[in-house]
């Protein structure tokens, strides 16, 4: 079985429909032979929150990521996901210190499984 999954962010309906128009696009073909789903982001609608949705299954009341920007209280620490950021060092930061050990992700439950994973991040 393989699984490709491709998270276009803020994509929405019409976007979808006319990528998947374009003829002779590699997008296109792709789209074209998926099978796909449309879901509702989850709240708050932000990158991050929503990401860390999609890989743990968990809203982010549960899994603790909440926002592309937010606060943590007993650390006075302020994370903010910014493409200025040393994005290595904030991601070891957030897997580590904000997400819930005890949620694991897509990339954890299939690996317990066998499967191999990869992700292509652009």
């Amino acid at each position: 079985m393989e699984l490709l999954c491709i998270i276009l962010d803020g994509m929405t309906r019409k976007v979808f429909d006319y990528l998947k128009s374009i003829k002779n696009s590699a997008l296109g073909e792709i789209l074209r032979s998926a099978t796909g789903v449309e879901i509702v982001s989850t709240f708050p609608s932000e990158t991050a929150a929503a990401n860390a949705t999609l890989l743990t299954g968990k809203a982010p009341s549960e899994h603790g990521l909440v926002g592309n920007e937010f606060f943590i209280n007993s650390k006075f620490l302020r994370i903010s996901f910014d493409i200025r950021t040393d994005a290595p060092s904030l991601l070891h930061f957030v897997n580590y210190s904000c997400l819930d050990i005890n949620t694991p992700t897509i990339f954890e439950i299939m690996e317990e499984k066998g499967l191999k994973t990869a992700v292509i991040h652009a």
